[in-house]
């Protein structure tokens, strides 16, 4: 016995010994685990898994750190010696005290038809704690790593005495959904059980500003913590009232309003709605008005939300004044401010309405102005504001400095063209005063030039050499062309009833061909002159390469369509009508189909016509026009019946300009001639045809 013990206790050291070469420096600082080959039950051969899920399970256990599994080879070498018998949870333990482990894990699969489950016991070896039990199941065998996962998972905190989240339930509950109250929560099920987290969560949900009380609790079960926040929602609101609104009508009111009727009571909306109704006062000159809200409950669950309105009385901007403005008078800088003196078209106007905003932006359009003339060291102080009976007292303090003007101008970097031709075209020039607007201009030209070419991200960077005690700014355009720019895709959107084509070949460029942006402006241009749209807009964005842009053409449509109908009464054809339909845009394919109809009591006249813009897939249009004409007169009668072939096309290398060809054949009958019509009138009696062919050349720029 003696001689047996001797040789478990060598057999144990030899195991520490041979697991600290396994964990060289952490052998004492992670928790080392024992997994045991797996039983498997299943009806074929899945023997392979009898090694394989310790192997999964260790895994993905270490790949979260602090925890160690003992190697298999070592595991199934002292396994081994219970060949043939089931390895017990007494047994597990012996072994893995043995090899040094804190837990050891059992585990079986079992398959029955196409499910299965897996089984899994967490043994702790060094202290009496009872074993923990696990249990998965997966619909196939291919489910089984996702299922070793969340295994791992829930073992890994077990291992480390840590608590993990198993569910989150929301209760209480009436009328807020649960999903939108879960987005407000941080935690999440599998994560680790933190009171302070959950505190904050609790805060979260509070803030969503629809709850009087929020409380949180948890449970504990085997497979972790489940936490429930119990809620207790505001009432809904029922009435919304209003009251004190004497110069502002209601609906003015309602439209900067959040908080709506058959709603859980939020406190935000109701406090934003307050700081709103206040800012339609102010932007209407009630300075002084007060808004206060409160609620007043209907039932134990409904409310009535009042916003109580004390106007004040009206203030508007008396006299705006400028100090330090030596070199420009106050009358040409009042022209740039946004803000305006009260006038006698105040009434109708916004002029002498007091706006935060628009004076802070006031600072702004006055630096502005002043650089635009030159005084490159202008500053503009914050205005002074002063309220008093008579109305509002703005001034603004400004310092000048010095105007400058223009020395030299110098354009380098990658030309395309040569550097007169830049020069010649610029409105910087030498001499002027600097003006930072026409500054602006000279770079968008030259970006021009360059988008021309296909640079369509071409940088012109301004550089300015200043000589304060001179009083003058050189300027130098520094250039970087860039790369050439394709069109990758060209986008339309907008169009529901016009047909793509009848946009794209109007288009002057393609898919694939050189950027032009003169050429792009034209495009904008044909699509306008379609008639087909209320608007068109055409915008660029970064395609899929550095050399790439993407053109998107965005329109909306307009009806194209005319029906009309009327009556009336002459002298010559006693009572007419009129009947007429047209379309422009017919079938959505840019063709133009007219019918008119006038019936009068001494003429009728039937018009029909129709307009091909795009023959064939060219731009030469085809049309034609058909005509009968009925006329009554005292002494004769006259039917004309008639068509008008029509076609144009645009003439090459004269932009605008289109040629256009027609030719008219018609029959006229003159019948009915009365003996007494003049001579020739009985003259042209029967039937004659004429024809003729008529050119013109139409130059049309819009």
């Amino acid at each position: 016995m003696k001689y047996l013990r001797m040789c478990r206790v060598c057999l144990r050291l030899c195991v520490m010994i041979m697991l600290l070469s396994v964990f060289p420096g952490a052998g004492f600082c992670a928790v080392r685990v024992a997994i045991f080959p797996f039983e498997i039950h299943a009806e074929e051969d899945l023997n392979y898994l009898h090694q394989a899920l310790p192997g999964m399970l260790a895994t993905r256990l270490e790949s979260r750190g602090e925890v160690y599994a003992v190697e298999q080879p070592l595991v199934q070498q002292l396994a081994a010696g219970y060949a043939g018998k089931k390895i017990t949870e007494e047994t597990a333990r012996k072994l893995g005290a043995d090899m040094g482990a804190a837990f050891a894990i059992l585990g079986s699969l079992t398959k029955i038809g196409n499910q299965v489950s897996i089984d899994a016991s967490l043994i702790s070896i060094g202290e009496p704690l009872p074993v923990q039990r696990f249990y998965t199941t997966a619909e196939t065998v291919t489910g089984i790593p996702a299922k070793i996962n969340e295994l791992a998972r829930i073992l890994y905190f077990k291992i480390l005495g840590k608590e993990v989240i198993n569910k989150i339930v929301i209760s209480g509950n009436k009328y807020i959904e649960q999903d939108a109250i879960l987005l407000a929560i941080a935690a999440k099920p599998g994560d680790v059980f933190s009171p302070e987290q959950l505190q904050d969560d609790l805060k979260r949900i509070y803030q969503m500003g629809y709850f009087e009380d929020v409380k949180v609790s948890s449970t504990d079960t085997p497979e972790g913590k489940d936490i429930t926040f119990q809620v207790v929602e505001r009432p809904t609101i029922k009435e919304i009232q209003i009251v004190g609104n004497k110069n502002v009508k209601l609906e003015d009111l309602q439209k900067v309003m959040e908080t709506k009727v058959r709603t859980v009571l939020d406190l935000n909306k109701v406090t934003g709605d307050v700081t709103r109704i206040r800012k339609v006062y102010t932007d209407k000159g009630f300075y002084n008005v007060s808004v206060f809200s409160k609620q007043t409950p209907i039932s134990d669950d409904e409310t009535a939300v009042v916003f109580q309105i004390v106007e004040g009385k009206t203030s508007k901007v008396k006299t705006i004044t400028f100090t330090g403005n030596k070199s420009i008078p106050a009358k040409q800088l009042k022209r740039v401010l946004a803000t305006r003196e009260k006038n006698i078209l105040s009434f109708f106007t916004t002029a002498g309405v007091y706006k935060e905003e628009d004076l802070e932006k006031d600072v702004d359009r006055l630096t502005a102005y002043y650089y635009g003339h030159g005084f490159l060291q202008a500053k503009v102080d914050p205005p002074t504001v002063e309220f008093k009976e008579k109305g509002i007292f703005i001034n603004f303090n400004i310092f000048e400095g010095n105007q400058f003007t223009i020395g030299s101008v110098d354009i380098k970097g990658d030309l395309i063209r040569d550097k007169a031709f830049f020069l010649a075209n610029l409105k910087s020039k030498p001499g002027k005063v600097f003006d930072s607007n026409l500054l602006n201009d000279d770079l968008l030209a030259i970006k021009g030039v360059y988008a021309e070419q296909g640079y369509a991200f071409a940088d012109v960077s301004p550089l300015t050499d200043i000589e304060p005690e001179n009083k003058k700014v050189n300027l130098t355009y520094s250039i970087d062309k860039g790369e050439k720019t394709y069109l990758e895709r060209i986008k339309i959107t907008g169009n529901t009833r016009t047909r793509d084509n009848v946009i794209r070949r109007e288009l002057r460029l393609t898919e694939g061909a050189l950027y032009n942006s003169k050429e792009l402006d034209r495009s904008k241009q044909e699509v306008n002159n379609l008639g087909f749209f209320e608007e068109v807009k055409i915008n660029t964005e970064p395609g899929s390469a550095a050399n790439k842009v993407n053109v998107n053409v965005e329109v909306k449509e307009r009806p194209t369509g005319q029906f009309s109908i009327g009556a009336g009464y002459s002298s010559a054809d006693s009572i007419m009508g009129m009947f007429q339909i047209s379309q422009n845009n017919f079938r959505g394919k840019g063709q133009q189909l007219s019918l008119m109809a006038n019936l009068g009591g001494r003429s009728s006249r039937y018009d029909f016509s129709f307009t091909e813009p795009w023959w064939r897939g060219t731009r030469t249009s085809v049309g034609f026009d058909l005509y009968n004409i009925s006329q009554w007169y005292e002494d004769f009668d006259r039917d004309s019946q008639g068509i008008n072939l029509r076609m144009g096309r645009p003439v090459p290398r004269f932009d605008y300009t289109r040629l256009n060809l027609s030719y008219r054949f018609e029959q006229v009958d003159i019948q009915d001639v009365d003996n007494d019509a003049s001579l020739a009138i009985q003259e042209q009696e029967g039937s004659s045809t004429t024809g003729a062919v008529t050119a013109s050349l139409v130059r049309d720029s819009r």
